[in-house]
């Protein structure tokens, strides 16, 4: 029995440590009682993510404007360490009501699509994933990101995201989202 245990011990303590992640802070500031910070998460020998939290001292998220969003992410882009760390992938956003200016993006424009399907609060055609991952990659939005990647070598190709919540008027308002990127050749 006691093997047995030990045994178990080991393989538990092992494998948790053989899956384990390395993160390493980019960038952090506070602007407006908004606590950001910007980190790179990783397991070992595998690409990384960048992840960007905002909260304020309650721990509850806070809004984050673009025009402190853009800025954070060129200075978490020139920190000194980012070389060494292993090669970027994707920028986790998390929840977009920490972003509404991303938030409002997506609600104003199904408002007025006849691709939206106000009543079901749905997509007509496409899943809903489908509709704002399509919206957010052809937009203005992606197009700000990129051009804050481009400067370190990387290119944002399109957002991903999913768990799109809608409002009382059944438009989208929220989603986990992440923004694809590649590193320029």
């Amino acid at each position: 029995m006691l093997k047995k245990n030990i045994l178990c011990f080991l393989f538990i303590f092992y494998s948790a440590s053989s899956y384990s992640g390395v993160t390493n802070i980019l960038h952090q500031e506070r602007v407006n009682g908004c606590n950001i910070i910007i980190i790179h998460n990783a397991v070992k020998g595998q690409t990384g993510t960048i992840v960007v939290r905002g909260k304020d001292d309650d721990l509850n998220y806070c809004n984050i404007a673009e025009k402190t969003l853009l800025p954070a992410l060129d200075q978490a882009m020139k920190h000194p360490d980012i070389d060494k760390l292993s090669e970027v992938r994707s920028i986790f956003l998390g929840r977009l009501v920490s972003y509404n200016w991303i938030s409002a993006f997506i609600s104003s424009h199904a408002a007025t699509d006849p691709n939206w399907n106000k009543k079901q609060g749905r997509s007509v055609k496409d899943s809903t994933n489908k509709y704002v991952n399509k919206l957010l990659s052809s937009s203005e939005i992606l197009t700000a990101f990129d051009k804050v990647m481009s400067k370190h070598q990387y290119r944002a190709t399109r957002f991903s995201c999913e768990k799109i919540l809608t409002n009382k008027d059944r438009l989208p308002v929220d989603a986990m989202c992440w923004i694809n990127i590649k590193k320029n050749s």
